[in-house]
């Protein structure tokens, strides 16, 4: 689960979460997530999907709060729940100190929690650990059963202000935060649009992100079951952090399907797809 430490549509009134003095309503495919703060101090989350799994065996939810605060100390954290099993493991900017809290020993609260349909949770953003959430934090939500993928990310709001994305393409795309996936979660840009990403390549052995790591990545084109190569570069690493800065540029660009493969030096070497349509402005 390493791997996973590393989806704006609506504003609304938040319904069935009393108390909330600010809320934001996102809706993604196959369902909807309400957040906001219930007096400032304590956030406020339910995730609904429109229907029950028809999957058999577990069903986990994986909430992934990517902080990356290095002045409160706090680079991200990951709450899971299951029908057998509830944990927060919270990552430090030292990786080494990683350490794994019960829900009561954090304060959090889990109001609602139906198999494969609906999660809410009320979480403090202080006590005992200082800012564990604040606004401006990137939270993914995943639901194991349906996809290893976030169904939903979303931006924690302030007061009547939030910035959200929706998975699966469209929405803002602004990715600020380092990652573990190399491949931006987007599959749909505009012509003009830079296809970004930041990525740090994950050491199995010890965790943290590996310094000496390298990358690079292939777009091509798929046309007429011909592939045709348009781009080669080599991600430039920042030497400090680790982190991989994505960029390609698709201005001059014909519309239509590409594969994304990029190759890291994880594990002797990887190489990874992901499929993307680029649209018309």
């Amino acid at each position: 689960m390493r791997r996973m430490f590393w989806v704006l549509l609506s504003t609304a009134v938040l319904l069935g979460m009393s108390g909330a003095s600010s809320a934001e309503q996102v809706t993604f495919s196959g369902g909807r997530l309400d957040i906001g703060w219930d007096e400032s101090t304590v956030l406020h989350l339910r995730i609904e999907l429109d229907e029950a799994s028809a999957v058999e065996g577990t069903h986990t939810w994986v909430l992934t709060d990517l902080a990356h605060r290095f002045d409160d100390g706090v680079f991200a954290w990951q709450l899971h729940v299951s029908e057998e099993h509830q944990s927060l493991l919270v990552v430090p900017n030292d990786f080494l100190m990683i350490t794994s809290f019960t829900f009561e020993q954090l304060g959090v609260e889990l109001v609602a929690h139906e198999t494969g349909r609906t999660l809410e949770l009320r979480i403090p953003c202080s006590n005992p650990i200082p800012s564990l959430v604040v606004p401006g934090d990137r939270l993914e939500v995943h639901a194991l059963w349906r996809q290893m993928a976030p169904i939903a990310i979303v931006n924690v709001p302030s007061d009547g202000e939030a910035g959200i994305a929706v998975g699966g393409g469209g929405g803002l795309g602004t990715v600020e935060l380092p990652s573990a996936d190399p491949l931006p979660w987007r599959d749909s840009y505009t012509i003009g649009e830079t296809i970004r990403n930041r990525f740090v390549v994950i050491d199995s052995e010890t965790g943290s992100p590996d310094l000496w790591a390298s990358a690079s990545c292939s777009l091509i084109q798929i046309e007429n079951g011909a592939s045709n190569f348009r781009r080669y570069l080599l991600i430039p690493r920042e030497p400090q952090t680790g982190i991989f800065e994505l960029e390609i540029e698709t201005g001059d660009l014909p519309p239509g399907t590409y594969d994304l493969y990029v190759w890291t030096s994880a594990d002797g070497g990887t190489s990874t797809k992901r499929r993307i349509i680029l649209q018309e402005p």
